[in-house]
């Protein structure tokens, strides 16, 4: 499969302007490979920010091991829940995580409860407490501390 994709990509076969998965397969079936499905334990969806925040749910409890980015930083009261995922450059203070949450990478996240969750990429959340939510990127809240609630903001997305 790799090298067809590769077939792909190095002579540049774009559909609509994109490659196409089902071109290596084709080109796969063309020269005689058989294809044998496999089992299907669980369909996870992301058609939708609950959806999606359940297979981060799934994934993090089916994962092999728990994952701290190295470079990863915990200042004063930090408790983490797992299972979860915390990013590279993150930054918690006063914070409880989890379980059942990911944070990207390059967030800074103090004052903080979240739960069940997915925190993408350079996010600053401060006073903010969450469950079941998915927190888009580049996303800053400044909130009260205010009772713990459910959210979906988009990238670039700004309270307080």
């Amino acid at each position: 499969m790799e090298s067809e994709i590769q077939y792909l990509i190095d002579n540049n076969i774009r559909e609509k302007g994109e490659y196409q998965l089902t071109n290596a397969m084709e080109n796969m079936k063309s020269k005689g490979m058989q294809f044998v499905p496999g089992a299907v334990d669980e369909w996870l969806d992301c058609g939708n920010y609950a959806a999606t925040v359940y297979t981060n749910q799934r994934v993090l409890v089916n994962k092999a091991q728990e994952f701290v980015g190295t470079a990863a930083r915990f200042d004063e009261s930090v408790t983490i829940h797992e299972p979860c995922f915390i990013g590279e450059n993150v930054s918690l203070k006063n914070c409880v995580i989890g379980p059942h949450t990911s944070i990207g990478n390059n967030s800074s996240i103090e004052n903080c409860t979240i739960t069940n969750s997915i925190v993408q990429e350079q996010c600053s959340l401060n006073q903010f407490n969450c469950h079941d939510s998915l927190i888009g990127n580049h996303v800053v809240v400044k909130g009260s501390g205010a009772a713990t609630q459910e959210f979906s903001l988009g990238d670039f997305s700004s309270i307080g």
